[in-house]
């Protein structure tokens, strides 16, 4: 999946029609692709030329942005109590998200 096939992605995913949120949301796949790729590469490396993850990894890819667009304002926040209304989230964060969902390579010795 390339970077633009992400963000038409995610941009229905989350019900926006406009290009007034892009700038934040290509940063945002930008930083999971980053976490995504050092993560799985972490005792291989990351191969030459590669920016965006591999195919197993696309949907883990936009999802995780949904998360941390999601939790904007409520970074660090486990649990939520108001009016009556409990929130609690299984995720603390994107990298959280990822981290669960990513499987990296082994190194061969």
């Amino acid at each position: 999946m390339t970077k633009a096939d992400a963000l038409a992605y995610l941009k229905t995913v989350l019900g926006l029609t406009d290009t007034s949120q892009d700038t934040m949301l290509n940063s945002l796949l930008d930083m999971a692709a980053m976490e995504i790729l050092n993560y799985k590469y972490s005792y291989i490396g990351i191969p030459t030329g590669q920016t965006v993850p591999d195919t197993e990894d696309a949907m883990t890819w936009v999802y995780s942005v949904v998360e941390g667009f999601s939790r904007r304002g409520a970074e660090d926040q486990t649990s939520h109590n108001e009016n009556q209304i409990y929130r609690t989230f299984k995720h603390e964060d994107m990298i959280a998200y990822i981290r669960a969902r990513v499987i990296p390579y082994a190194k061969v010795v």
